[in-house]
């Protein structure tokens, strides 16, 4: 599984990164470096998300997922890719991908609250009618210099009516990080 991932990350990261390059465009950024190498960590532990991310603007305190690259070129292009498995919910989970401790460019705010974080969610999918496990898989990319650079994930969840029953189950999550 791991030799698959880290294929299937190269060949993704080789198919993005072949057209772009880094230039200055109004409405988007780009990167262009050859990923050399594929850092892949994943979760093998539940997790509860218990943290209100519309009461409270924040995340758990302890990452969900986190690994650390050595980055060798200057300007290379970190390609990250985040696939959390949640347990079905009526609750959205949110999340935050930060590099050296600032979130990832590619997030939003305001998701639900004026003055959020940024961060991007999985959006709750509970219909009722039976179990669905939801798909999720998120890339973002950004240009680092030579270097280690700490790569986290972090976790709350939007509970959209208020309750006691606010949370939301993370039973596994990968992250696979591509750089030069």
């Amino acid at each position: 599984m791991r030799k698959f991932l880290a294929s299937f990350t190269l060949v993704l990261g080789g198919l993005l990164l072949s057209s772009l390059s880094w230039g200055a465009h109004t409405s988007q950024q780009v990167c262009h470096s050859a990923t050399s190498q594929v850092t892949g960590v994943a979760t093998a532990a539940w997790h509860l998300a218990t943290v209100d991310f519309l009461a409270t603007k924040s995340f758990h305190a302890t990452p969900l997922i986190t690994t650390t690259v050595e980055v060798t070129e200057p300007g290379s292009c970190l390609v990250v890719q985040f696939a959390p498995r949640a347990h079905p919910g009526r609750f959205p989970l949110v999340y935050q991908i930060r590099v050296n401790g600032v979130p990832m460019p590619g997030q939003r705010r305001n998701l639900y609250v004026v003055g959020a974080p940024l961060a991007f969610e999985q959006p709750a999918d509970n219909t009722g009618a039976g179990v669905v496990w939801p798909l999720a898989n998120y890339v973002f990319l950004q240009v680092v210099n030579p270097g280690v650079h700490r790569v986290e994930v972090f976790y709350a969840v939007a509970c959209l009516h208020r309750g006691d029953d606010c949370a939301r189950t993370i039973d596994g999550a990968t992250l696979i990080v591509g750089y030069e």
